[in-house]
């Protein structure tokens, strides 16, 4: 799959997150929109075109995310 086409698929779940005729539906749409971005930033770094940012103050995923 490529890149546009997972960003299709997150575009397509937030426009049905926002059409949800109820609570749990909003949700669960919500959560597929966040994991096909997930997958989007996964699939960027494998291809190279991004590289990974550590954003956390965390020490051990800071020295996780420094081991080879």
């Amino acid at each position: 799959m490529s890149l546009q086409e997972l960003f299709e698929n997150a575009e397509n779940c937030a426009h049905l997150a926002e059409e949800a005729k109820d609570a749990p539906s909003r949700r669960r749409y919500e959560r597929m929109h966040a994991s096909w971005l997930a997958l989007i930033e996964s699939e960027a770094w494998l291809e190279g075109k991004v590289t990974p940012v550590v954003s956390s103050n965390d020490p051990l995923e800071l020295l996780l995310a420094t081991q080879d």
